[in-house]
Order: structure tokens, then C-alpha cells, then sequence
């Protein structure tokens, strides 16, 4: 992993499988400061080593306080 000693955000994770071998590499940028201490990420990636495939996840916006519940993040609600 990658964690930067100063303000402790992780910027890569390296998975290895049962035969320890590498199998993903997750990759985390674009920190943006919320509130007084807290980072979130807006750029995830991981790459699949074994088989070149990867997924990329980036937000375009973020709310720090949400009114939402976490109710609202159950499988059956997820669902609707």
C-alpha cells in the first residue's frame, strides 16, 4: 500500500491471490478536502493484473452531512 505519512491517505493497494500472486491493484486520487479533516477520494480505480480488466469510479459532486438514513442502504430499499 501507499499512505502518505503526513495526512494518512492510502493512494494504492496491491490484492495477491491464494498463491501470492499479484491480482488487483486499486488506485486513489483526486483527494478533496471536506470539513476540517476529513479527504474523499472523487478517482478509484482497480485494475484487474490478471486478466488487463479494469473499473473506474469518479463523483462529480459529494455532500459531507447527508440527511439521508442508513436504512435507506439496505438491499431492499437499494432494490426499488
Amino acid at each position: 500500500s501507499l499512505i502518505d505519512k503526513e495526512n494518512f491517505l492510502c493512494y494504492q493497494i496491491s490484492f495477491y491471490d491464494i498463491d501470492d500472486e499479484l491480482y488487483k491493484t486499486q488506485i486513489i486520487k483526486d483527494f478533496k478536502k471536506q470539513g476540517s479533516d476529513k479527504y474523499f477520494a472523487y478517482y478509484m480505480e482497480m485494475i484487474n493484473e490478471q486478466n488487463g480488466r479494469r473499473s473506474i469510479m469518479t463523483t462529480d459532486s459529494f455532500q459531507l452531512g447527508s440527511d439521508l438514513e442508513e436504512h435507506a442502504f439496505t438491499p431492499a430499499m437499494l432494490e426499488k
